[in-house]
């Protein structure tokens, strides 16, 4: 076995996208496709986008973890495709701090989204 053809062979993870550190424009290609796997004996329900990446013409698989909060990457994403009617074709910016275990995603539109929400329901019951 010649390991060096080997590793050389080895692909850097295929067409998914991690976003790291930095704001981002993504651009929605689709809807999402539902999708789960088993990790550590505990089932992860995922959201797998197909997406455009800062302008250009990098396309790539987006997974995203099914949150059930507002505030969760995935409830920030169903804010602006509610808004919206439909994700495809749509752009947003994607704000990414922290690393490892400790990344914040953050999309401004979704918080204009959120801080309207609040407002409206402060006014109906304030």
């Amino acid at each position: 076995m010649d390991w060096n053809t080997e590793a050389n062979a080895l692909r850097e993870g295929g067409n998914a996208w991690k976003p790291t550190a930095g704001v981002h424009k993504v651009e929605f290609l689709d809807n999402g496709t539902p999708n789960e796997f088993t990790w550590e004996g505990e089932l992860i329900k995922k959201v797998r986008f197909k997406v455009k990446l800062n302008g250009g013409i990098d396309i790539r698989e987006w997974n995203v973890t099914k949150g059930e909060t507002r505030n969760s990457l995935y409830g920030q994403i169903a804010l602006v495709g509610k808004h919206r009617g439909t994700l495809v074709g749509s752009t947003i910016e994607l704000l990414v701090t922290g690393s490892g275990k400790e990344v914040k995603y953050t999309i401004p539109d979704a918080v204009r989204l959120m801080n309207e929400a609040e407002k409206s329901n402060e006014e109906v019951v304030g």
